[in-house]
Order: structure tokens, then C-alpha cells, then sequence
């Protein structure tokens, strides 16, 4: 097969090249949506759709559980404070919905690491009031049958991001007894 070319110079086609690998790059490696894979403007973010299909925590919620509370009384209680408990406090940053459990799964079960960062950032919002009181971070421990399966630890993942975000120690071997 004979390929026959206009007779253009060498910089004619060095700008050719470079415009044609740009856009080839731009395709294969173009940021995506972490829920529908649609393209975004920006790596590790969602789109306008899949955004608009999350539920923030705001406003009034239980200063023990996190939970939303549907009265305007920020001092009000929620049951859980009548609950015996391990913890004072605990903080969420979304309604676990079929929009969050899809994006929480595929980091969770399926090595999506790339959603760390939003998470991370989402996670200091709504535990900001905790966070600039803790002395320590560390992550809920996964059983090694877990770990085997998963080939990471989820939340030492986040615990890691957080950490670094906040210049508190990470202790990421802890252990506890009844």
C-alpha cells in the first residue's frame, strides 16, 4: 500500500502529531464521574447528576449519633442518647441512599481508591466539630479474612487521608477488649 502525503514541513507535522496525541490522551485518560463514568471536568469528582443525587447531612443533627434531627432545637436529644454506647460522638456526611451506597461500594469492594480524596474532604466537613478536639486518628480494624478479600483496609485508607489533612497522629494498630 502506498501512502502519498502533501509535501508539508517538518514543523507542520510535529504540531499535527502533537494535537492528534493530545486528543488521543484526553479520550483514554479524560477524568470520569466515580458513579456513571461520564466525563468530567475535573479527576476524582462526580457529575452534575450523579451530585445532585447524593444527600448531605446538614443543619440540626444529634450531637451523639450525627443523625438528622427534624426539629429546629440544635439542644434537643435524640434517642440515642438514651443508649448505652462506646463512643460520645459520631459524625456522617451523607444519608446512606442507593446514590451513596453505589459510590461507597465500588471504593469499598471493588479498589475504587480514587474516591479517597472527595471522601476524605466530605469527611472533615461533617466531623469538623470532633476532629479539632481529637488528639489521635486510627481506623476501625478488618479482619483478616476481609483484608485477604479486599486487598486493603477501607478505612485506614480514609484514617490515612485525614491524618495527613490534619496533622493528627495516626495510630493504625490499635486493640481493644471487652
Amino acid at each position: 500500500m502506498l501512502l502519498l502525503l502533501p509535501c508539508i514541513g517538518n514543523s507542520m507535522w510535529k504540531r499535527l502529531y502533537t494535537s492528534l496525541s493530545t486528543v488521543l490522551v484526553w479520550l483514554v485518560f479524560s477524568p470520569h464521574c466515580l458513579l456513571c463514568k461520564t466525563e468530567t471536568y475535573e479527576d476524582n469528582s462526580l457529575c452534575g447528576l450523579c451530585w445532585s443525587k447524593l444527600s448531605f447531612i446538614t443543619g440540626n443533627i444529634s450531637k451523639k449519633c450525627g443523625r438528622p434531627l427534624s426539629f429546629t432545637d440544635a439542644n434537643a436529644l435524640c434517642d440515642c442518647t438514651s443508649r448505652k454506647s462506646l463512643y460520645q460522638a459520631v459524625r456522617s456526611a451523607m444519608i446512606y441512599d442507593e446514590a451513596a451506597s453505589k459510590l461507597l461500594h465500588n471504593f469499598k469492594y471493588y479498589g475504587n481508591l480514587r474516591a479517597k480524596r472527595i471522601f476524605c474532604n466530605w469527611m472533615l466537613r461533617a466531623g469538623e466539630d470532633i476532629i479539632s478536639k481529637a488528639s489521635l486518628i486510627t481506623a476501625v480494624p478488618l479482619h483478616r479474612n476481609r483484608l485477604r478479600q479486599r486487598q486493603y483496609n477501607q478505612s485506614l485508607v480514609l484514617a490515612r487521608e485525614i491524618a495527613r489533612a490534619t496533622n493528627i497522629e495516626l495510630v493504625s494498630e490499635i486493640s481493644y477488649s471487652e
